[in-house]
């Protein structure tokens, strides 16, 4: 699909300003939407098209809409947006969310109250501003959003009050954030992590899955590990080996159990 022309999107990236009514404000994202998102095939968007969004300088009004007083539906529109730039960005698009400010804005959008897709798109996005599209580690933007607050309440999402999309999202989200050894000690005072592996609370078997995941990259750290087991990890993991459960979850579950079972964690020492 070939990038919507230059000029429309800088029209369409002009009207996201504070000068623009809320209504012209959404009805521009909404075009952006339809001129760039492939339907059902791909809901992160065509990557033509997001980079020359984000080259039509989309990012900071974006994030300014997230600030502002905006509808709930103008919020929901910016952070899919920003959630598909986000997706397919490289080096330099990275360098622009941060100039822009977005982590805290981000993480804001995934609080009780904002409307469910769009805690699904705030979720999403900083999963994937966790690295770049050439598959690099962005550590410094992982501690951001952690020192903005992303843990709690993505743990919070991962509640049986969140719809399952929500949850999976949260739970996958938190997985990005496991991998950096800079927030494992912070993800690992969550207890839920552990009690999201529990069928009984939480049948939504992606969320178990991504569970087992973070823990399997928290447990590389002994002190992680010890904890882990001693907040009841085993059964549950032991529970997700069985059938019904994706090769993926298994796989984590079974490393989980590999490195917690050991007592010796991984590679980071305590």
């Amino acid at each position: 699909m070939p990038p919507p022309p230059r000029r429309e999107l800088r029209e369409l990236v002009r009207k996201l300003g504070a000068a623009s009514r809320s209504e012209e404000q959404k009805m521009a994202l909404q075009s952006i939407c339809s001129l760039c998102f492939d339907g059902e095939e791909d809901k992160r968007g065509d990557a033509d098209s997001m980079a020359a969004i984000a080259a039509a300088g989309a990012i900071p009004p974006l994030v300014q809409l997230l600030r502002q007083d905006s509808p709930a539906l103008v919020k929901q529109y910016a952070t899919n947006v920003l959630m598909g730039i986000a997706a397919r960005a490289a080096r330099e698009t990275l360098a622009a969310f941060t100039a822009a400010g977005a982590f805290a804005p981000l993480v804001q959008m995934l609080r009780p109250g904002s409307l469910s897709l769009t805690q699904y798109y705030a979720a999403a996005a900083l999963s994937y501003l966790c690295s770049n599209r050439e598959g690099e580690k962005t550590t410094e933007n992982a501690v951001a959003m952690v020192s903005a607050g992303a843990i709690p309440l993505l743990v919070q999402l991962l509640g049986p009050g969140s719809p399952a999309l929500v949850q999976g999202m949260a739970a996958m989200t938190l997985v990005a954030f496991a991998g950096n050894p800079a927030n494992a000690a912070t993800i690992a005072a969550c207890g839920a992590m552990v009690q999201t592996m529990g069928p009984a609370s939480y049948p939504n078997v992606v969320v178990r899955m991504g569970a087992a995941a973070a823990l399997m990259d928290l447990a590389a750290i002994k002190a992680n590990a010890v904890a882990i087991t001693a907040a009841g990890a085993i059964p549950l993991l032991v529970q997700l080996l069985g059938p019904g459960v994706l090769t993926f979850g298994q796989q984590a579950a079974a490393g989980t159990l590999g490195v917690s079972g050991s007592g010796n964690g991984g590679d980071y020492g305590d």
